[in-house]
């Protein structure tokens, strides 16, 4: 027995040593296939392939690389045991040579992809996720396998089931920081509701972080080019990338490696070995991507026949010669079949517009598939519908990255909103397109190269008319397509492309006026058109030309400048030295104004500003009212848009003939009046608009409410400005701090080979987080806006010289301060009181009296200047944190706001009472004012303490040097000065530190009732100035009514007085307005005269339904359409804002020739 088991362990040992020796063999053979690749990375390009081929035969190539096809995330290499060159050719060659030896399984991959892509786009849930499990269990796990996945747990299961899977992903994978990292912005790009804007900012939050760190600039460069492609224009590290993507799974190196290839290839920068590299990875994987950079790399590419491109090229030939019947017939059947090829798409949307029809797609309702098609739709017909259109395409694209029709998404995006984009839409475009048709002749930079190429496809595809179409367009050949029966517009726009391409500008010229002019010339035609147009006038020369269709389009159908290089004409038109004979035209002001509020820009700019005051100028006028006298030679339609949205307080504000805030409203009056006789289809909007500017001048006339109060934060301004994409994060905010914590917890990453033992923290999807992006968004603009922010309220009514002014003044008033020489920045002498005082005591005396009064000037203006610079600032560090406005929260004080909030929105989802959106914006704002109002206590206690103390301390010090020169001085008139002046200085810091008040929504002050009606006669004056209407008011006994209700007492007041203007018939209408309180009940009463020519049966009827009206016939809709008397809205009014619910009565009677309005109502809580 023992002899059998020595024997054993013998037999056991040798087996062992066996093994240990086979081990250590193959550790040596991979350590020298690993050596050996290596050597042959710093080795020549050429020999890449020959060099690792047969390392690759040998199965030796994964153990520096990594396996290229995983069944686990933890497979995936963590780092890349081959050395990193930093050149683009290297690494893009390397790349190239480890593909094609994967080329056989990478092959059988890519239908296995696309399958399961259009099974998602068509919202097949159960095929997809089948062909999922499919494509893992052959080709393994990849950074593709995790966006597919995540995909198809929103679209099928929504957020939760996303969240789900990322927990797992995460959960799984504690070793590979990469791979979480990706996941978690995979996950969130796949979010349905969340936009692309607000997925970005997401991001960018992250990367900010460690922006700053050179340490992650390459991580950060691998990050956004993987999840954040569509919002490059630069592309930074990328032979890092392609190196750090090395140890990718297979299916993500080839995707990796297409797309670096397509961004040197669109912006130009491409060499011989880039050119070598793209020739070996397309002849060796069936990618249509890499044949369509081998054929724009060379255009002499065989290009073979191949069902995709066959089917391509035919729907194109029965669309260039206008059979859009067989167009529109043939795309529905290929969308059906291939809905992830957006050229079906289009074709299909265009076919149906030059047929003047639209039909649903062949998709399930709400599918991807759908969302493409109608997003699509919208965007090409160029309507209101566009920008939402394009927004919906940029969140797709994004989703769909990973998919080839994502990309071309992509490239459809940058051709309608950034042409000049780096990466050259339409080359972009052709590197991403199913299959190379003779749109791709398009993409090439020189005409030989794309003739080259059409000579090419032309030998495959003989006797095409859409390969004879692109040939006749880039040989410049006015009769394209002579041999066809194709519309007449289509042939005109051909024509127009060849004298446009000869340099033939002025036929070109011709051709496109004379389409541009034709109104049934409709999409997707017209847009070409115009483009021609543009180009053409720009490349004659003729700028004003190109404002004026500009301004023509925007105004007719805006959505047609998406694709429009404006930037080009803008760039000629400010180059020239002399502009004097473009200012005539209005075009230019409005060409500004829309490149300023399209594009988001400060509308407060100079060259709006300047055009706007050229034009004005060039007629020979100061103010835009004055254009009354020239109306008959403007263009209405421009003259009236002019007039509405540029003619303005923020625009006209830069004009020098306006002094007062005053000024600037009367002239706004004045403009709208202009509007109402130039517009009336328009005139409520002017209405409004003059009832609004005449209250606000009529309080500020009456009470100076404006003037008395300079802290000021318009937060239904803030409210306004909040877009979209805020109330969105918003919505996504609320939803997350619904899910369980685990599905919305931060999550802590190591080991992502940036800093040892420094871990990432990824905490963007974390509900707290969420919030205080939120929260931090508000305060900001709360704080900073320019147009509504508390900061901007104390620069233009208090810092901007209102301070200064306001103190200086009282040192001034005695001639006991001097002003500051701008050349040398000394203080010039005192001459005032050196003639009445000093002199007489000598010049030694009168010298040092000057010097200590210099010295006080400049104490004075250093004192304001600290309060300015210093106190009456937000917290931060541009003040050394001394700005007495603090606004900073700890975190534990952003947590408690949100809890707060958070248990209001829940108890709210009992009764849904109020939208929560409303809660949450209502809190912030509270919370945001009463750290306001605490700031402003500190405000005040500064100004009358530390303040006073110092101007009281400055003057008592010059004084007393000054006395000490003689003792006389001090019973001179300059000592009575003296004394005023300490005066002054109590008053006068009383008089500063009640600016800082609350003037929270402007709310109005406590008002009497003959200010009301005298209000309400002054806006019906405005809104009808030819009407001469006069109201006289008696009023018994004399009260006051709180300031929150005055708006609202306008309101019906103006509806009293509006009906006698447009009604009576009587031309200078007079009112006999009649108010009384009496038993806590008001009584209005209106009288006036009626014209003779009024019908009276109709009168009677009239007033009989006016009488009737009951509190059920308030409903939204109608009090918005009920146009003739507006007394459903004066019911509304009463009833509901003055909240005096049933307790109310409005009855109306005619007598003779005069009309009585009586309203009746409870006073309680109506008095101050």
């Amino acid at each position: 027995m023992s002899k059998k088991t020595k024997a054993q362990r013998q037999r056991l040992n040798q087996k062992r040593q066996k093994r240990e020796v086979r081990n250590t063999l193959r550790h040596k053979e991979n350590q020298e296939a690993v050596e050996t690749l290596r050597k042959a990375k710093k080795g020549e390009v050429e020999l890449f392939s020959q060099k690792i081929t047969p390392i690759a035969s040998l199965g030796k190539l994964r153990q520096a690389t990594g396996d290229p096809f995983p069944s686990s995330y933890a497979s995936i290499k963590n780092t890349n045991q081959v050395p990193f060159t930093d050149s683009t050719s290297t690494e893009l060659n390397w790349a190239s040579a480890i593909l094609q030896n994967e080329s056989q399984t990478l092959n059988a991959s890519i239908p296995a992809l696309q399958n399961f892509n259009r099974h998602l786009i068509l919202e097949n849930h159960k095929e997809a996720k089948a062909a999922l499990e499919n494509i893992k269990k052959t080709f393994g796990v990849s950074y593709w396998y995790t966006d597919a996945t995540l995909l198809l747990a929103e679209y099928s299961n929504g957020l939760k089931a996303n969240r789900d899977t990322l927990q797992s992903i995460v959960a799984t994978n504690k070793g590979n920081a990469i791979t979480q990292i990706f996941a978690i912005f995979s996950s969130q790009r796949a979010e349905r509701k969340l936009s692309s804007a607000n997925y970005l900012k997401e991001l960018e939050l992250f990367c900010r972080k460690y922006q700053s760190d050179n340490t992650y600039s390459r991580f950060i460069s691998l990050l956004k080019f993987y999840s954040a492609f569509q919002s490059l224009s630069e592309f930074p590290d990328l032979p890092h990338i392609l190196y750090r993507s090395g140890t990718f799974p297979a299916i993500d190196r080839l995707n990796n490696y297409i797309r670096v290839s397509q961004v040197l290839h669109a912006t130009g920068v491409t060499d011989a070995q880039h050119h070598l590299s793209i020739q070996a990875t397309a002849n060796a994987i069936a990618d249509t991507r890499l044949l369509n950079l081998q054929i724009l790399t060379d255009p002499a590419t065989p290009i073979p026949a191949e069902s995709t491109r066959d089917q391509l090229i035919s729907l194109a030939d029965a669309y260039t010669v206008g059979d859009y019947e067989l167009s529109l017939r043939t795309s529905r059947e290929l969308l059906h079949e291939h809905p992830d090829r957006l050229e079906y798409y289009e074709f299909y949307i265009k076919s149906e517009l030059y047929l003047g029809r639209e039909s649903a797609p062949p998709f399930k309702e709400g599918s991807i598939a759908s969302r493409i098609f109608y997003s699509l739709r919208a965007a090409i017909k160029k309507t209101d519908d566009t920008p939402e259109a394009l927004q919906t395409l940029e969140k797709l694209a994004l989703s769909l990255d990973s998919m080839q029709i994502g990309s071309q998404i992509h490239a459809y995006i940058l051709s309608q909103k950034h042409p000049q984009h780096p990466l050259a839409p339409k080359v972009f475009d052709g590197l991403n397109a199913t299959a190379a048709t003779a749109k791709l002749a398009t993409a090439y930079p020189t005409q030989s190269s794309a003739l080259r190429f059409l000579e090419n496809l032309g030998r495959t595809y003989p006797g095409s008319p859409s390969v004879e179409l692109y040939t006749d367009l880039f040989n410049h050949n006015p009769s394209a397509l002579s041999g066809y029966e194709i519309p007449t517009n289509r042939k005109r726009i051909y024509r127009a492309h060849a004298f446009y391409r000869t340099g033939q500008l002025q036929k070109a010229i011709s051709e496109y006026q004379g389409l541009w002019n034709n109104r049934d010339v409709s999409q997707p035609l017209r847009e070409g058109v115009l483009i021609g147009l543009f180009q053409s006038f720009l490349a004659a020369g003729n700028l004003t030309k190109c404002a004026s269709i500009i301004a023509d389009a925007f105004l007719t159908q805006r959505h047609l400048l998406t694709s429009l290089p404006i930037a080009e004409l803008l760039a000629a038109y400010e180059q020239q030295e002399d502009n004097r004979s473009h200012m005539q035209d209005i075009s230019w002001p409005i060409v500004y104004f829309i490149v300023y509020a399209t594009e988001g820009r400060n509308r407060d700019n100079e060259q709006l500003h300047k055009t706007y005051d050229n034009f004005l100028s060039a007629h020979g006028l100061t103010k835009p009212s004055e254009l009354s006298a020239v109306q008959n030679t403007l263009p209405q339609a421009k003259l009236i848009f002019f007039l509405r949205y540029l003619c303005v307080h923020e625009v006209m504000d830069c004009s020098i003939w306006f002094e007062s805030t005053a000024e600037l409203e009367a002239e706004r009056i004045a403009v709208c009046q202009l509007l109402l006789a130039i517009d009336p289809g328009n005139s409520e909007s002017y209405n409004q608009e003059i009832s609004r500017l005449t209250q606000v001048g009529m309080i500020r006339k009456a009470i100076q409410h404006l003037d008395d109060s300079k802290v000021y934060i318009d937060t239904a301004g803030i409210t306004q400005s909040l877009d979209k994409t805020f109330r969105e994060r918003f919505d996504r905010y609320i939803v997350f701090s619904q899910l369980e914590d685990r599905l919305r917890q931060a999550f802590e990453l190591h080991s992502v080979e940036l800093q040892a033992g420094k871990p990432l923290i990824i905490t963007t999807n974390d509900s707290p987080q969420q919030f205080s992006e939120l929260f931090g968004e508000i305060k900001n603009r709360f704080i900073s806006s320019n147009e509504y922010g508390l900061d901007s309220y104390l620069s233009v009514r208090i810092r901007h010289g209102t301070l200064s002014g306001q103190l200086r003044s009282q040192f001034e008033r005695e001639s006991l301060i001097t002003r500051k020489n701008a050349t040398d920045g000394v203080y010039d002498s005192n001459d005032y009181w050196n003639d009445r005082v000093f002199q007489s005591y000598g010049p030694q005396i009168s010298a040092r009296a000057d010097r200590y009064l210099q010295d006080f000037s400049r104490q004075v203006d250093a004192i304001i200047d600290a309060v300015k610079h210093r106190w009456i600032q937000i917290k931060g560090p541009s003040n050394n944190n001394e700005g007495l406005f603090d606004f900073d929260y700890s975190d534990s004080e952003i947590k408690q706001l949100s809890a707060s909030i958070t248990r209001l929105i829940a108890q709210n989802a009992k009764s849904s009472t109020i939208d929560d959106y409303a809660i949450f914006l209502q809190e912030i704002f509270s919370a945001l004012w009463q750290r306001t109002e605490a700031s402003l206590a500190r405000v005040v206690e500064k100004i009358k303490t530390t303040l006073r103390n110092q101007l009281t301390t400055s003057i008592d010090l010059m004084a007393a040097n000054i006395f000490n020169l003689h003792q006389d001085i001090r019973h001179s008139p300059f000592g009575n000065a003296i004394t005023r002046c300490r005066t002054y200085i109590q008053n006068e810091t009383e008089t500063v530190a009640a600016w800082f008040k609350n003037a929270n929504d402007k709310t109005a002050p406590d008002f009497d009732f003959i200010l009301l009606a005298n209000t309400a006669e002054e806006i019906v004056k405005n809104c009808f100035p030819s009407s001469h209407l006069s109201a006289q008011t008696r009023v018994s006994p004399s009260a006051t009514f709180r300031g929150n209700l005055f708006a609202f007492f306008v309101d019906i007041m103006f509806i009293l007085l509006e009906n006698i203007v447009k009604h009576s018939k009587v031309e200078n209408p007079v009112a006999t307005i009649s108010a009384r309180l009496e038993n806590n009940r008001l009584f209005i009463r209106i009288d006036n005269t009626v014209s003779p020519h009024v019908d009276r049966e109709n009168l009677e009827t009239h007033l009989g339904r006016i009488n009737k009206i009951r509190a059920s016939a308030l409903t939204p809709r109608a009090i918005r359409t009920e146009g003739g008397s507006g007394y459903l809205k004066l019911h509304k009014l009463i009833r509901y804002d003055l909240e005096r619910g049933n307790d109310y009565s409005v009855s109306i009677s005619a007598k003779d020739s005069t009309l009585s309005v009586c309203i009746d109502m409870d006073a309680t809580r109506l008095m101050a």
